[in-house]
């Protein structure tokens, strides 16, 4: 069994490390019934959540949609242009 260390932690948690920066407007939930939170990291690095709520399930039950968006600068650029990146699940961003 491998040890966890701080060399291998970001393979078990690639979003390790970032802090809550940003969180969305309520324009932003007006828009497009979407939050976003951004986070960033002492590198420069950044991720957006974007949150949408309001969509039915097979079951007709409401659900939550995340969706990730991520860089390695200009954080806030983007968090400015947040609604026109493009998002995607977490495991393809990462």
């Amino acid at each position: 069994m491998a040890r966890c260390s701080i060399e291998n932690i970001k393979d078990i948690d690639p979003t390790r490390g970032f802090v809550l920066t940003d969180t969305g407007s309520d324009w932003d939930k007006f828009l497009g019934n979407m939050d976003y939170y951004g986070y960033t990291n002492t590198d420069g690095q950044w991720f957006i959540l974007r949150l949408y709520d309001g969509e039915l399930d097979d079951l007709g039950r409401w659900t939550e949609v995340y969706r990730y968006a991520k860089g390695d600068d200009d954080y806030p650029w983007n968090w400015f242009q947040k609604a026109l990146l493009t998002y995607d699940y977490y495991d393809v961003v990462w």
